[in-house]
């Protein structure tokens, strides 16, 4: 028999799931909704439940609900007999976070691909952002069994960059 977590449990939870959301650039009040609707036991909850447990107002979580409709992260439904909006974590929300992170790196990756000269002249000769040719790496790499359920196409090889004759990246 399982038991039910702790509002301490439920509260440090949704916290830190929230700071890693808000660290990948979902806005902090949403990724805050989105953690405590992950640990609803019923799957859906409403508006006002949101606000109470989460202790914020009804205006934040309604701008909160509404960045995560428009990103298809949750849905809005009514239950017989409510007369009150409920939400609910779509299933696929992970495979849809995953998905879109895909896809713009794709964008990113198509947006510098045969570029030979910095966009601005003062960055001739500088080397490419730290981290950032590790991101194309681990975009590069070959999806794994889980991947492969989700359909994410696996991303085209990238050339590796080349030293110009003054030392900087091309």
């Amino acid at each position: 028999m399982s038991q039910e977590p702790s509002p301490e449990a439920v509260s440090q939870f949704v916290e830190r799931f929230a700071s890693v959301m808000a660290n990948s650039g979902v806005p902090s009040m949403s990724a805050r909704v989105m953690g405590r609707m992950l640990v609803s036991p019923t799957g859906t909850m409403t508006a006002s439940e949101l606000a109470e447990t989460l202790q914020i107002s009804q205006p934040a979580v309604s701008g909160a609900v509404r960045q995560l409709i428009q990103v298809a992260f949750i849905s809005r439904e009514r239950l017989p007999g409510s007369r009150k909006d409920h939400y609910r974590i779509r299933d696929d929300v992970f495979a849809s976070i995953l998905e879109r992170r895909n896809n713009a790196l794709g964008e990113w990756e198509s947006s510098t691909r045969g570029r030979r000269r910095p966009l601005r002249p003062r960055d001739a000769g500088r080397a490419p952002p730290p981290g950032s040719l590790r991101l194309l790496r681990l975009h590069q790499r070959r999806p794994q069994p889980a991947d492969q359920e989700l359909a994410i196409p696996a991303p085209r090889n990238l050339k590796q960059p080349s030293a110009n004759r003054r030392g900087g990246m091309v």
